[in-house]
């Protein structure tokens, strides 16, 4: 998992799936989706946010902590915090 601003101010996100190896059948894993379990955007922030994968695909969390920048001005750990937190009832 990486982050990465550049020397001209660019931003960049990585992460790596962690491969097949224990995996449980029917597993969805977030890390490669774009938008869910890494997003990164000049204009806000680089996000890599693994997990069990079903949350963050659900909510687009990555892409909503950018959404959060951009739209409502939130600091990046207001955004971070809230996109991660508040959508985790059932339904949410």
């Amino acid at each position: 998992m990486e982050v990465a601003l550049d020397c001209a101010g660019h931003l960049a996100a990585a992460v790596s799936t962690g491969g097949l190896t224990a995996k449980r059948a029917g597993r969805v894993g977030d890390s490669a989706v774009i938008g869910a379990g890494v997003y990164a955007n000049d204009l806000s922030c680089a996000v890599v946010a693994p997990g069990t994968g079903e949350h963050f695909l659900r909510s687009a969390a990555a892409h909503d902590v950018h959404a959060r920048r951009v739209y409502r001005g939130q600091s990046l750990q207001e955004a971070a915090c809230t996109a991660m937190f508040q959508d985790q009832a059932p339904g949410g």
